[in-house]
């Protein structure tokens, strides 16, 4: 995980500095930017934030958790750490959300 983290930081730093070079930045305390450099750093904060919405928009619609089956998550968990006994129908949805949510 460190890896990639290191690895996309360098790539994400790699690209900025591309844009930045290409629109025009000016390095250097003070220094004035010109106006394609502005929008070259507008663009980059754009497509960051489209780009990490929209995976996170694609995650979300594709998550199959509701508030019913959290509930039942829930209940289960508060049965289980008083070790009560679980009805029939409560062990039939346990199984049920283990062979839908819990990969192996």
């Amino acid at each position: 995980m460190t890896l990639i983290r290191k690895i996309s930081s360098a790539i994400a730093a790699s690209v900025i500095g591309y844009v930045l070079t290409l629109t025009g930045y000016r390095s250097g305390e003070g220094a004035a930017q010109p106006e394609t450099a502005v929008w070259g750093i507008r663009l980059i904060i754009f497509l960051a934030f489209f780009v990490l919405m929209g995976i996170a928009y694609f995650v979300s619609w594709s998550f199959k958790l509701t508030p019913k089956v959290s509930q039942m998550v829930k209940l289960l968990n508060d049965k289980h750490s008083l070790g009560q006994e679980l009805t029939p129908e409560e062990k039939v949805e346990e199984d049920k959300i283990i062979k839908e949510f819990v990969h192996k």
